[in-house]
């Protein structure tokens, strides 16, 4: 938490530790996930910054940040990792449906 005083950032990731339990109806240890999820949001808020969970793999779990206000998600709900050239595709092909 030091460091998130001390660097110069403006981004802070949860870790998809924390996301992997993150449904609507978790039990117990799932809910201690969206605790902490909760927490670092909350945090990132308090100190300006922008959150983004990582491993976001289902509709679930985006619905859950969502509700716990995460202003960003990656993961493979959106895709699967791609190299720079299938990044590009992926950005010519969005293009191209807008």
């Amino acid at each position: 938490l030091t460091y998130l005083q001390r660097l110069p950032v403006d981004v802070v990731k949860i870790d998809q530790s924390f996301v992997s339990g993150l449904t609507p109806t978790a039990r117990r240890a799932e809910d201690d996930r969206g605790t902490i999820a909760k927490a670092v949001i909350g945090i990132a808020h308090a100190l300006g910054l922008v959150a983004v969970a990582e491993g976001v793999e289902n509709e679930e779990q985006l619905e859950v940040l969502r509700r716990l206000d995460c202003d960003l998600a990656q993961g493979y709900l959106y895709s699967e990792p791609v190299d720079a050239e299938g990044f590009s595709a992926y950005l010519r092909d969005r293009r191209a449906e807008d």
